[in-house]
């Protein structure tokens, strides 16, 4: 069966290598729960923006839409890029400011409190629009750090309530706040992440020590008998190697692993809400050199990519999509790190990091707009290049959607936009009828939303 599936699988090759002139014919055999992509490199559109590069040491950037926030030495500061002010948010009694987290108009941070009996820190939400702060759930004498914020959620790690640290959520419902702890074990529970629909929140908890941290994630349904939010905690990835660096779009958790002696990307579906003996089957982004620190937002995953494990690093941005891989920065001599990513309603992708080019205690931070390449065909080509790992009798529904890219593909070159466009709406027919049958549902919707973004770009009626 395996060979019979491989000979699909090149078959396409052929309609792949008619765009780029080649194809890589890997086959995976799912009978794992772990699966490899192997990206195709393109060019990218890269306007460069720079945030701040004044004196100190300037970290940690996050960005949403027009906002981007950072710690800056003691303090925040923010970015708006209609305007291209950098405003820093007042200390007042507070001896440092780090951390942040941005969505919307809203900050997130923790504020350091230097009050007797012991330095304590509470986590605040600064609104750009009004100028007014806020203290999350006041607490005497707690520490608190490492703020997600998304939409009128705040995620937060509270060391009061348990030495190692535990995961804590403050929605701020329509009829009131409330605070839930979501975690209760002596585990270190660290680094959370919001969805930004705030559906979902990912962290790491590390098992025996802080080197062997697995992914968690805690997903946000509505219980429609007593009418507010429940949070169900499932596993996302625990193996005994480390896996940290988590982050989610509310489909997808995306994290880096360091195994036999390299570390790369992964990503695994959320919808999965098994125990740990349940954990979801899990991607590898297949690239050589040790990438890392993951950031994503709708399809797109921005990382940190270096050749060895001491060399600088450069960032790359991935698209889920159509598996394509843009490199962001070259620089030798320069490492950029600490990267974030965010998507404009047109479109474009919205990036920023830190950079060490004076020093890696005097980091910089700059940012970048990208306009992805338009390549869509190919990216569908190779989707479905990946199909013959789902359910039985692949084959012959496989010779279906060749067929259907190939006169795709003939009337694109042709100029023959009315053939092109029938074509595509045939593929997505065929498709949307084996929805959950011969392929899974979810990889069903991906492949029709970029035969969509197809007939789009086409100019499809």
């Amino acid at each position: 069966m395996l060979v019979a599936l491989q000979t699909h699988h090149r078959r396409l090759c052929l309609v792949l290598a008619a765009l780029t002139g080649g194809c890589a014919t890997d086959f995976v055999d799912e009978s794992t729960t772990s699966s490899a992509v192997t990206p195709r490199s393109v060019p990218a559109t890269i306007v460069p923006i720079t945030i701040n590069v004044s004196p100190g040491d300037q970290g940690n950037p996050r960005v949403d839409g027009d906002i981007a926030a950072y710690t800056s030495d003691l303090q925040i500061r923010y970015y708006r890029f209609s305007t291209g002010v950098d405003t820093p948010i007042p200390l007042g009694p507070s001896a440092r400011d780090l951390l942040s987290s941005v969505s919307g108009s809203r900050i997130a941070f923790s504020r350091i409190i230097p009050a007797a009996p012991a330095v304590t820190a509470a986590v605040v939400v600064f609104d750009v629009s009004t100028h007014t702060l806020t203290e999350i759930d006041p607490a005497l004498g707690t520490t608190r750090l490492g703020s997600a914020i998304a939409g009128g959620a705040v995620a937060y790690i509270d060391f009061g309530l348990q030495a190692n640290g535990e995961l804590v959520l403050h929605e701020d419902l329509v009829a009131g706040a409330r605070t839930l702890r979501l975690t209760n074990d002596t585990n270190p529970d660290q680094n959370p992440f919001f969805s930004s629909d705030g559906t979902v929140v990912v962290w790491e908890n590390c098992n025996s020590s802080l080197s062997n941290c697995d992914i968690l994630q805690a997903v946000r349904t509505i219980n429609t008998q007593v009418g507010f939010p429940v949070w169900t905690l499932s596993v996302v990835a625990a193996t005994p190697n480390q896996e940290t660096n988590p982050d989610t779009n509310g489909t997808l958790v995306v994290y880096d692993s360091f195994r036999a002696g390299n570390s790369d990307i992964y990503w695994a579906p959320v919808s999965n809400s098994g125990g740990p003996s349940q954990v979801p089957a899990e991607t590898r982004l297949e690239l050589p050199g040790f990438e890392s620190t993951p950031r994503i937002a709708g399809n797109f995953i921005v990382f940190e990519s270096r050749p060895g494990l001491l060399d600088v690093s450069d960032l790359y941005l991935y698209d889920l999509i159509n598996n394509l891989l843009y490199q962001v920065t070259s620089t030798p001599l320069v490492t950029e790190q600490l990267s974030d990513v965010a998507i404009l309603p047109d479109g474009t992708i919205r990036l920023v990091w830190a950079s060490d080019e004076d020093g890696s205690s005097q980091r910089n931070v700059r940012g970048a707009t990208i306009t992805p390449s338009p390549s869509l065909l190919l990216g569908l080509v190779e989707q479905v290049s990946l199909l013959p790992k789902f359910g039985p009798g692949i084959g012959s529904f496989l010779n279906g959607l060749i067929v259907k890219l190939e006169h795709v593909l003939i009337a694109v070159q042709a100029g023959d936009t009315a053939t092109a466009c029938s074509d595509l709406k045939a593929f997505i027919n065929q498709v949307n009828a084996q929805s959950g049958k011969k392929i899974a549902t979810q990889d069903a919707i991906s492949l029709i939303a970029a035969a969509d973004a197809i007939r789009a770009g086409v100019g499809c009626p």
